[in-house]
């Protein structure tokens, strides 16, 4: 299996123990930007620094790289280390403190879970209360989140064939749209929830009541 990688962005973060238990041992960990204060909140060292570091000085921490970038450029920091990602071929990607701060940073990082997802790298977005995933075809087996509402949006187009199963309130070969939020709160009856779907970008948000 691939290694992971944890990115963690500069957003306010609740609970560090709660972000950092998102964390695998031997995760590939890197800070975009002002991130590497949440790191040290949660009493981790990162791999790689990432940013323009207009939010935060550069730090200094011994034996960490650190990439640098203009301040005015075409990608988010958070972006930036999404790409790094992809290209070094990590398995899967968890973005960390990515969303609470400013909400067009929060739609920015669901940007890059679409560009994750379509890179063939699945994604997680989470802060403690929320995890956000990006499916573009095919099925996905989320476990039960206890307290936890699961939620299905269209994002940037419709998306057709939808269906659940293990889910109190079903789909059967739906089609969501944006601007029409239908799979909006639904609740797990089953242990295990399978979403399924034939073709656009599929939002799915499992949130804390």
């Amino acid at each position: 299996m691939k290694k992971a990688c944890v990115i963690i962005g500069a957003a306010p973060c609740g609970n560090p123990l709660e972000q950092r238990a998102y964390i695998e041992a031997g995760s590939f960990v890197i800070c975009a930007d002002g991130g590497y204060r949440n790191a040290q909140q949660m009493g981790v060292k990162p791999n790689l620094l990432i940013g323009d570091f207009d939010s935060a000085p550069l730090p200094d921490l011994p034996g960490v790289p650190v990439e640098t970038f203009p301040e005015e450029k075409d990608d988010t920091d958070t972006m930036l280390a999404v790409k790094y990602a992809v290209k070094e071929g990590f398995g899967r990607i968890t973005i960390l403190c990515g969303t609470g701060g400013r909400l067009d940073h929060t739609i920015a990082n669901l940007d890059a879970l679409v560009f994750a997802a379509r890179a063939g790298v699945p994604a997680l977005l989470a802060d403690g209360n929320n995890e956000v995933r990006v499916l573009l075809g095919g099925s996905i087996i989320l476990p039960r989140r206890e307290g936890c509402k699961l939620s299905a949006f269209a994002y940037g187009g419709e998306v057709t064939g939808v269906n659940y199963i293990g889910l109190k309130y079903p789909l059967h070969d739906a089609t969501l749209v944006p601007g029409i939020p239908l799979g909006v709160s639904n609740e797990w009856v089953w242990e295990k929830a399978q979403v399924s779907m034939k073709s656009g970008v599929l939002l799915l948000v499992s949130s804390k009541m």
